[in-house]
């Protein structure tokens, strides 16, 4: 298959700066690296049965030469530049697994790609001098901007179940490509990362609600560069169409209804209940974080080992079943039921084909992008991204669903309740 980028439960939480999906970042090695072995194997011996040819296309990625900037950090090309409602960043669709967008940083701007993560809350980036230190990217050469300021004696180390990066902050001038948006921002340049093999882009930039640690968006809306600090996402299964937008809710979304975030610190909000097929699941999370940053939805342990167990398994080998058309009402519907919506995940949602992005043309098989974790939340990432539009409201801590499915709303307590007869009468 590809490099799958899956986030790892951390050793230990140091710190508010890991926000709650710092517990997975996207990786290459350990259990994922067994389910690509598994699969292409598997697609190996499905394409020899049928007396088809295996064809893997490789992609190169194109270098982008910086604009030229004045000392100041800010092009007179944006002078003329009228601000607008809402700016659109077209994001590149890596095998469904990771999206990522380019930002300028520095002065002259240098061209450097990242993951917009609602679930972080850091923008980090690689040093030039990382070298083979450092995942294979580009990197931030801090000798090439007047405008950068180094705190070396802020060192930083980031630690997760299965990777680590090593830095220290910084600050300098991050901007968006076509657009006046120019602000001065503290980031993490990483001088070592350890098990980060697997990420396509060159860094991470952080997008959660937490205020301690302003966003790019906040600092923009702050220096009057954006009229709102909306933002929202909605990703395609194509290589092209995903995009990040900022400023304003987009036209084109269908009607959005709004959820409260229970945190100050992450995009998370509460769940009511969980259904397979229209069956209720009994499942002691109760709250579900939205992840730009995680490429499966994420379950908790004894969620995940009854999902497994719904699959049908004449189709499926361990995470690996056939996804043809025609075998897709086999596999289980997973819908969550949220304060007056609901949202259901069809087996077009959580079943990742190869063909789809180009990386390997085969049909006969997919992979279930659905994985476990061992603490007690649900993480929607990618998979419900592809499926509708999300919403990120940080003024009014909310977050905005395109047209989910209305339910009967019930109060917290009525809620309990229900939830303490259903436990008596398992």
């Amino acid at each position: 298959f590809f490099f799958l980028m899956i986030r790892r439960p951390p050793r230990s939480t140091q710190s508010r700066s890991s926000a709650a999906s710092d517990v997975y970042k996207r990786q290459v090695h350990g259990e994922m690296t067994s389910y690509m072995w598994i699969l292409i194997l598997n697609l190996v011996l499905w394409a020899a049965a049928a007396d088809e040819t295996i064809r893997i296309s490789l992609k190169k990625r194109k270098a982008i030469l910086p604009l030229k900037y004045d000392r100041s950090g800010f092009s007179r090309a944006n002078d003329g530049l009228e601000l607008n409602e809402i700016y659109t960043i077209p994001l590149t669709n890596f095998a469904n697994t990771e999206y990522y967008g380019e930002i300028e940083v520095g002065t002259p701007p240098q061209i450097l790609t990242v993951v917009y993560d609602t679930g972080s809350t850091l923008l980090w980036l690689p040093l030039v001098e990382c070298g083979s230190d450092c995942h294979t990217s580009n990197r931030f050469d801090r000798t090439l901007s007047n405008s950068v300021k180094l705190y070396p004696e802020r060192q930083k180390k980031l630690e997760y179940g299965e990777g680590k990066i090593f830095g220290f902050f910084a600050e300098d001038v991050i901007g968006l490509k076509n657009s006046p948006i120019r602000v001065k921002l503290p980031f993490l340049l990483v001088h070592k990362d350890i098990d980060f093999s697997g990420l396509a882009s060159d860094g991470i930039m952080g997008l959660s609600p937490d205020d301690k640690f302003p966003t790019f968006i906040d600092k923009a809306f702050e220096a009057n560069q954006i009229k709102s600090s909306i933002f929202s996402f909605k990703f395609s299964s194509k290589s092209r169409d995903s995009f990040l937008y900022i400023g304003e809710i987009p036209k084109s979304f269908e009607k959005i209804e709004f959820l409260d975030i229970i945190s100050p610190f992450y995009w998370m909000v509460r769940l009511n209940k969980v259904e397979f097929n229209k069956k209720t699941i009994r499942i002691s999370a109760k709250e579900v974080l939205f992840d730009t940053g995680t490429s499966f939805i994420i379950l908790p342990s004894g969620f995940f080992e009854l999902f497994m167990k719904s699959l049908p398994h004449q189709f499926c080998q361990e995470r690996i079943c056939l996804c043809q058309n025609d075998l897709e009402k086999h596999y289980p519907n997973i819908t969550f039921y949220f304060d007056g919506m609901k949202i259901s995940l069809t087996p077009n949602d959580y079943l990742i084909n190869p063909t789809v992005v180009n990386v390997m043309p085969l049909t006969y098989a997919c992979l279930v992008a659905v994985s476990k974790n061992k603490f007690d939340f649900v993480i929607l990432g990618d998979p419900i991204f592809r499926q509708r539009g999300i919403v990120f409201d940080k003024v009014k801590k909310k977050i905005g669903i395109e047209a989910p499915e209305l339910v009967p709303h019930i109060s917290y307590i009525g809620y309990c309740i229900i939830q303490a007869i259903s436990l008596a009468s398992w």
